[in-house]
């Protein structure tokens, strides 16, 4: 019998995203996930008790401009949690909200000339500059031992 635990930790600006899975003979399930908010002033009080000392950058959430980079995460997240995580979706309809919020995640969060990259490589008539012949020739500079 096989058992095992993994943490998993994803930090991003001001938020921490810890994530406990099991995995029992190949079948990996999430136990549970914690998100702190590093701008919570209960959550910045119990760490500073710990010995955390804050960046000097970092805002309190209520000395934020706005809410939207915080909405974005979010969004992300939730997208990641319809389409499955790890496994497939529940349903077919827990994969058609998670394309629509995808897309408005894509349009918010990308620049409109990172967009119109994306648009460009996925444009057929660009397929060419995609060929295991072209990356041959543009990582020939390139030597291996």
């Amino acid at each position: 019998m096989n058992f095992n635990y993994e943490v998993e930790t994803l930090v991003k600006d001001d938020t921490i995203l810890q994530a406990v899975y099991s995995d029992f003979e190949g079948v990996r399930e999430r136990l549970f996930s914690e998100i702190l908010d590093l701008r919570e002033a209960e959550t910045r009080e119990a760490l500073i008790k710990l010995g955390w000392t804050p960046p000097k950058e970092t805002k309190m959430k209520a000395e934020q401009e706005d809410n939207y980079e915080e909405a974005l995460s979010r969004l992300y997240s939730l997208t990641n949690f319809l389409y499955g995580g790890h496994y497939e979706p529940k349903s077919v309809r827990d994969i058609e909200l998670a394309d629509a919020l995808h897309d408005v995640w894509v349009k918010f969060h990308y620049s409109e000339e990172t967009l119109k990259t994306f648009e460009a490589i996925s444009d057929p008539k660009n397929k060419h500059l995609f060929t295991k012949e072209m990356a041959a020739k543009m990582f020939s500079h390139i030597k291996t031992d």
